[in-house]
């Protein structure tokens, strides 16, 4: 959970895309990270979730929902 700028609900499914960068945004990065994550949760049959931060005004909470029979 960060207290970032957050990321549209709309582009949240395009973000775990390799290489996929919001438009007019300034932030730096290769846009691989969420990408990264996403399918290392896939490999454990989970999934990576993107909602509003819970704690901060602004910023993005990701939960990775895992299987526990795959730990």
């Amino acid at each position: 959970e960060d207290d970032g700028p957050g990321i549209p609900t709309s582009e949240r499914q395009r973000v775990i895309d390799p290489f996929y960068r919001i438009l007019g945004t300034e932030q730096q990065g290769t846009g691989l990270g969420l990408s990264i994550a996403n399918t290392i949760v896939k490999r454990h049959q989970g999934r990576l979730k993107l909602a509003d931060s819970r704690r901060f005004d602004s910023g993005l909470l990701i939960i990775a929902e895992l299987d526990k029979k795959m730990l």
